[in-house]
């Protein structure tokens, strides 16, 4: 049974067979995660998540390069949202590009990505209580907004990658703007010294 991107008047995902063979509507998934695979991107990135929130196969089923792919997978199928997972693990050739026998379920996923938010949680938590709750003494005044070695060692990740990419395409000449909502705290008669960028108010 396969599950077509067609609902019926109930918003069901319409379902069909052919002969008792397989359909799939991601013929062009495998190749495309092999040159994921290729790419490196994939398994450093879990090397960045693992510093902070390692997973095991003694310990989990999936290890986290397992459901990075899963995810990049999901994205390339057009099919980002957890609930799709089930559609999606019915789909034999989308879970033969993931080379798992089973793709992992939408618990799994959000357990993954609450593990790593739990981290940077505690780690924003540990910060504030190292300066008594004075935000004054942080860089970044807005308590959600404190920055967190895990945090920091993604966006250096994603910055190095970019930057890996433009110098393998070739490109000499190319800028990297970091644009972030962080209020800074502007005086005497500098330009909307008056106006909080974050807040949006004066």
């Amino acid at each position: 049974m396969q599950y077509s991107n067609h609902t019926d008047n109930l918003n069901r995902a319409i379902a069909f067979e052919v002969n008792q063979k397989d359909v799939t509507r991601f013929g062009g998934l495998a190749p495309l995660m092999n040159r994921a695979r290729r790419s490196g991107v994939p398994a450093a990135l879990a090397r960045v998540i693992d510093k902070y929130t390692p997973r095991d196969h003694f310990n989990f089923v999936y290890d986290t390069e397992d459901l990075i792919n899963q995810v990049l997978a999901s994205l390339a199928a057009g099919m980002p949202d957890f609930n799709d997972v089930e559609q999606l693990s019915m789909d034999k050739s989308f879970v033969s590009a993931l080379r798992i026998s089973n793709a992992a379920s939408a618990p799994t996923l959000s357990r993954f990505f609450a593990r790593f938010e739990e981290k940077c949680k505690h780690d924003r938590m540990m910060a504030l209580a190292e300066v008594k709750g004075e935000l004054s003494r942080l860089t970044k005044t807005d308590p959600l907004r404190i920055t967190t070695p895990a945090i920091m060692d993604l966006i250096d990740f994603t910055e190095n990658e970019a930057i890996r990419i433009l110098k393998k395409r070739g490109d000499t000449e190319y800028f990297i703007i970091d644009v972030d909502s962080t209020p800074v705290e502007l005086f005497g008669n500098q330009n909307e010294a008056s106006y909080d960028g974050h807040y949006r108010c004066i």
